[in-house]
């Protein structure tokens, strides 16, 4: 994508990488139903991670996509690493797992993207 300042000169490009995950329908309604429950999941600590996905990209990006325990219910929490350190974390999702979860670098010109379809 091309981002333009009002008088039309190109001010820099955006690059997007995105890497997509298909999970078995039925698996994914499982994940989606943790994410309904407005209470923690039984026998399983405050925090606890219920599910995680990874999708690493070549240049040494990757995502973690987890589900975590919570008193007030599980919830996905989306978070963006290079080489192993973490360099920015999205809000956490409380509606379902599949969808896009977008990362935008703070130089502006990279996006990496993970989409979780069914």
């Amino acid at each position: 994508m091309i981002v333009m300042e009002e008088d039309g000169r190109i001010t820099r490009y955006k690059t997007e990488k995105s890497i997509e995950k298909i999970i078995e329908s039925r698996f994914l309604s499982v994940l989606d139903s943790f994410l309904e429950l407005d209470h923690a999941v039984e026998d399983s600590g405050d925090g606890e991670v219920l599910h995680k996905e990874t999708f690493n990209f070549k240049d040494g990006h990757e995502i973690d996509l987890k589900i975590v325990n919570s008193e007030s219910g599980p919830y996905v929490d989306a978070v963006l690493f290079f080489e192993g350190d973490e360099i920015t974390v999205l809000e956490p999702q409380y509606e379902n797992f599949s969808g896009e979860y977008s990362f935008e670098l703070e130089s502006g010109d990279l996006v990496y993207k993970a989409i979780v379809k069914g």
